[in-house]
Parts: C-alpha cells; sequence; structure tokens
C-alpha cells in the first residue's frame, strides 16, 4: 500500500510529532508498505528503514503551502493520505 504523511516536522527536529511520524512511518515500512513523508524537514534519508521515501516540498508552513501541498498530492498515486 502507498501511504502519504504531511507533517510540519520531522526528524532530525526534536518534538513530538516529529517522533511520532518517525515511528507511524517505520512501523507502516515494516510491515511492507511504501511510506512517503512530506514535511519541512526532509533533507536526510532515515537510516533506520529504506522504505521511507522523504519528499522535498514545503519550505513554509502558512496558508499558501495548501497550494504547494496539494501539487505534489496531485502528481502521486497515493492510497492513504495521513494529516
Amino acid at each position: 500500500m502507498r501511504i502519504l504523511i504531511v507533517t510540519g516536522k520531522y526528524p532530525p527536529l526534536q518534538c513530538g510529532i516529529g517522533v511520532y511520524t518517525r515511528e507511524l512511518s517505520k512501523s507502516l515500512s515494516l510491515k511492507g508498505n511504501h511510506v512517503s513523508i512530506l514535511s519541512t524537514f526532509s533533507k536526510q534519508k532515515p537510516k533506520f528503514f529504506k522504505s521511507v521515501e522523504l519528499l522535498h516540498g514545503v519550505k513554509n508552513w502558512n496558508f499558501l503551502s495548501i497550494f504547494t501541498v496539494g501539487k505534489i498530492i496531485k502528481n502521486m498515486t497515493n492510497e492513504i493520505i495521513h494529516m
């Protein structure tokens, strides 16, 4: 299954949302899913598992970010989007 997770923060940033997203994506990928993460901090590939794809796209989260996120989602073939 192809899953996209959209989040404002992702490690190496230290925060609860980032840790939650990292653990969720890790668990989903270990079950055989292809997981993509769209986040502000998505320039580093996680070292602990390989089937997570980090997308570059959102520089700043503001009202206009919805258009950037919409374009990225439109060009993908995800079965589930988790925001």
